[in-house]
């Protein structure tokens, strides 16, 4: 299998689906892997319907005003923008007011409905609540919740800034039904029917019942008092109550208003990307649509080895590198995958101490660690070695093996880090000089000296993240450390994350000490599902 260009070769995105949480009840919202855009509705909970009056018979009695729906907000978001999860809080229906018992006293009246809100980004106010009936007629409109109209477009500069354009609030409940009245003829009036809702953004957006505001209740001159209905569905005001006559029947109670409630409907991508720079757990993204799974791992580098030490006019041999993390990937059904996957990311090696003891040949880093994805997949780290010669290789993996571990010399060059332009490096060996005090310089980005009176050669910089396409592939090489002939061996440098090799340290003449060995870069893994 050949890595394609662009992200693991992946094809051509397919269209995304949807992530719907609706809530009744206040919660956490927890934001869906693969989120783009997410656009949510909220509404506020519906007012309590007014109680009923109850006055003497030949007394005109009246509703009080009628409850009022709540507010609805609708607003959308760019994901990228929003954390995690997000509290979702949401409003009570307001209590209905109580049966009036008291002779020639007015309704008592409701409460109103509480506020819903999405976090501190998306909010809407609670209806307010209905009056309680009485001999004048309602001079009250009822006021229903606050709402607006947010646009979150983000763009890639701006993530952490959300910009709120408010539009003209409207309600998206109805109103409840006016209380029955009872005429100076002591004639009993039919309560009014509850509103039906002004939006139904809500109910499209989820599906809910729409519901409606409650029945107002009967005017009675004897029997049971009219209680005022609740409100069904969601946000909507609840009735008032009939009024009563003295001596003969209550004032109706009013209904309760509805509770408020939240819709989140996410846009998903079409691709679920997850990377692990360091061990954790992968897991199963939810998106219906996809079918196919591609892991990509990357073992950890290996540390290099330290320079040697030696007398002047004997070979003192710079550390060897140490070889990169080894390359696997592979592609599953996402259906065969488990809910949650284990995910090891091997460490980098340790890049072998100094020495400062004389005539003391290199100590060979650290091996690098193995990566792996539960029971599936595994890319073994790169090998640390001293070895003066023969064939080294990198870490193995099922697809590519990392970059080769580089020998230093006494009779060339020191070669540099193996293996940049494909996928993980080996470090550059470090510097060194022979028997007849030529200087080898060190390898990977490390400049030749030139002989000016004092043996020297120069140290490279450290590795840096290899690139294919738009995707982070591999980690490169440390460079080898530089040998001085009175002085300190140099450090080698530290492999890139992502299975680069360390560098080997430079040589040392005695009484002086090596460099040490630089550290592997640490693995990788990424797994992609469309």
């Amino acid at each position: 299998m050949t890595l394609q260009p662009g992200l693991f070769g992946l094809p051509a995105p397919v269209p995304g689906t949807v992530d719907v949480q609706v809530f009744t009840s206040s919660g956490t919202w927890t934001k869906p892997a693969g989120a783009r855009w997410v656009r949510v509705a909220v509404i506020g909970g519906g007012g309590g319907g007014g109680g009923g009056g109850k006055y003497a018979s030949g007394v005109a009695t009246y509703s009080g005003a009628v409850a009022a729906p709540g507010g609805c907000s609708v607003g959308e978001f760019d994901a990228r923008g929003l954390p995690s999860s997000i509290s979702v809080t949401i409003g009570a229906g307001g209590s209905g007011g109580a049966r009036q018992a008291t002779n020639t006293t007015a309704g008592n009246a409701g409460t109103s409905g509480g506020s819903s809100t999405f976090g501190s980004l998306l909010g809407a106010g609670g209806g307010s609540n209905g009056t309680g009936g009485s001999t004048s007629t309602p001079g009250q409109t009822p006021l229903g919740g606050a709402g607006t109209i947010v646009t979150n477009g983000l763009n890639a500069s701006t993530l952490a800034t959300a910009t709120a354009t408010p539009y003209a609030a409207g309600a998206a409940g109805g109103s409840g039904g006016s209380g029955g009245q009872v005429t100076a003829a002591d004639a009993a009036l039919r309560g009014g029917p509850g509103g039906a809702p002004t939006s139904r953004v809500l109910h499209v957006l989820a599906g809910l019942p729409q519901g409606c505001g409650g029945f107002g209740g009967d005017g009675r001159t004897s029997g049971t008092p009219g209680d005022g209905a609740a409100a069904t569905g969601y946000g909507h005001g609840g009735g008032n109550g009939g009024a009563g006559r003295n001596s003969a029947v209550d004032g109706g109670a009013g209904g309760a208003g509805a509770s408020g409630a939240v819709v989140v409907v996410t846009q998903l991508a079409s691709v679920d990307v997850q990377s692990f720079d360091a061990s954790g757990t992968w897991i199963k993204p939810r998106n219906g649509t996809m079918t196919i799974c591609r892991v990509f791992l990357v073992g950890g580098g290996a540390g290099g080895a330290s320079g040697s030490t030696g007398a002047v006019g004997a070979d003192r041999r710079g550390g060897n590198s140490g070889g990169g993390g080894g390359i696997s990937f592979a592609e599953f059904r996402l259906a065969d995958m488990a809910d949650t996957v284990a995910v090891t990311i091997g460490a980098g090696g340790t890049g072998a101490a100094a020495i400062s003891t004389s005539d003391t040949g290199t100590v060979a880093g650290g091996n690098g660690g193995t990566t792996t994805f539960g029971t599936l997949l595994a890319a073994f780290g790169g090998s640390g070695t001293n070895a003066a010669s023969g064939t080294q290789i990198g870490g193995w993996g099922s697809s590519h093996n990392g970059g080769i571990a580089q020998i230093a010399i006494t009779s060339g060059a020191n070669p540099a880090g193996a293996g940049a332009s494909t996928y993980t490096a080996s470090g550059g060996a470090g510097g060194g000089a022979n028997t007849g005090n030529t200087v080898r310089a060190a390898g990977a980005s490390g400049v030749s000296g030139t002989y000016t009176g004092v043996l020297t050669s120069t140290a490279g910089a450290a590795g840096a993240l290899v690139t294919t396409g738009a995707a982070q592939v591999g980690g490169g090489g440390g460079a080898g450390g530089a040998f001085t002939a009175s002085a300190n061996g140099g450090d080698g440098q530290a492999g890139a994350a992502r299975g680069g090799g360390g560098g080997g340290g430079g040589a040392a003449t005695n009484t002086w000490t090596s460099g040490n060995g630089g550290d592997g870069g640490a693995g990788y893994c990424v797994v992609v599902c469309w």
